[in-house]
Formats: structure tokens, C-alpha cells, sequence
């Protein structure tokens, strides 16, 4: 395995949805664009996981504008 390899494993694949990572079941493959190679499949989000991510971000924001910059 190659460090490249590695660090991809590592890589959380899910959808980052109100603070932690969801596995949605869909797939999408991700493709090295100069040499076509599959790098990695990552979690394909539905509406469904849109709007709980929207939810979510409008539930944090007012949290995260008051932090200090």
C-alpha cells in the first residue's frame, strides 16, 4: 500500500452532517483527474441529507457567529 493509499483510508468517507460523519448507503466514485485511477467511493447525500445538514447549520450558527474570529 502506498502512503498515498494510506492517507486516503484514513479519510472519513461519510457526509459531515451536524458534527459527525453518516453513511447514506449511495456511493459516488471519486477518480484521479490526470489518470482516471478510483481513488476513493464517498457517501452520496439525498434531499433527505441536505435539509438535516441545513437544519443542523441553522441550529449552530448563532453558537458559531458569537465565537471570536
Amino acid at each position: 500500500m502506498t502512503q498515498i493509499d494510506e492517507l486516503l483510508a484514513r479519510v472519513p468517507k461519510g457526509q459531515f452532517i451536524g458534527g459527525q460523519f453518516e453513511q447514506t448507503g449511495a456511493t459516488l466514485p471519486v477518480h484521479d483527474p490526470a489518470t482516471g485511477q478510483l481513488l476513493a467511493e464517498v457517501s452520496d447525500g439525498s434531499e433527505e441529507h441536505a435539509q438535516a445538514a441545513m437544519d443542523a447549520a441553522c441550529a449552530a450558527a448563532s453558537a458559531w457567529a458569537a465565537t471570536d474570529p
